[in-house]
């Protein structure tokens, strides 16, 4: 199976990026198309139609997605009304004897924004790696590709700054991963990412930030 994958538009900013590199892709060979998250800008709900509406003149399939942080929980739902992609929030779908995992994912410390609007953030975090792992371990015997917004911590956030690493990713996650062992995992929000390529263990870690990678992940399953 081939998934061509992308994050972070943060639509309209970085809609003429994702149209260039929309035509950069073989799309006879792909699959399914995944988001992963941060596909508007700031909870404009309004900008994500022209990303479906470009992504659907080369790609008539699936397409999967997750929340990320700039999908406010506020506008969720109306997002789903408008936005008429399968999305995976904390939940999996199987596709082609290949089950697909998603979820927002969790940061080993929440931003100062959170703390502040998210009086529960840290157990929310800690209950949605539960789900993942849980939804890992029931499909071991099958092939598992992991969605996520915030990434594990790995090789994959170096040229971000070191300091803030804990904010934009999560330890714990990692430690899912290496005892799991899902054949991907596929996360964006690093935007200054310089290593989009990694392995923990077995397990192919891709960050697709569209403005780290300028282009359209391609992942082979």
């Amino acid at each position: 199976m081939k998934i061509a994958a992308v994050g972070d538009v943060h639509s309209p900013k970085y809609l003429p990026m994702l149209i260039k590199a929309l035509k950069e892709v073989e799309w006879s060979s792909i699959d399914v198309m995944v988001l992963t998250g941060d596909i508007i800008n700031k909870g404009k709900v309004e900008f994500c139609a022209p990303v479906i509406n470009n992504i659907r003149k080369f790609f008539k399939g699936t397409i999967l997605g997750v929340l990320g942080n700039e999908e406010y929980d506020s506008v969720r739902r109306q997002l789903y009304r408008m936005c008429k992609i399968t999305w995976l929030e904390d939940s999996s779908q199987m596709i082609d004897e290949v089950v697909f995992i998603g979820s927002r994912g969790s940061l080993d410390e929440p931003t100062s924004w959170q703390r502040r609007n998210i009086p529960n953030i840290r157990e929310l975090y800690l209950a949605r790696l539960k789900k993942i792992q849980n939804m890992l371990a029931e499909n071991k015997d099958k092939k598992r590709v992991l969605i996520v917004h915030y990434p594990p911590r790995g090789e994959t956030l170096k040229g971000e700054n070191k300091a803030i690493w804990p904010m934009l990713s999560s330890s714990l996650l990692t430690k899912i991963i290496e005892e799991e062992q899902p054949e991907v995992v596929i996360h964006s929000h690093t935007h200054n990412s310089v290593k989009n390529y990694a392995l923990i263990g077995k397990t192919k870690v891709f960050n697709t930030a569209l403005p780290a990678t300028n282009r359209i992940i391609v992942v082979d399953v």
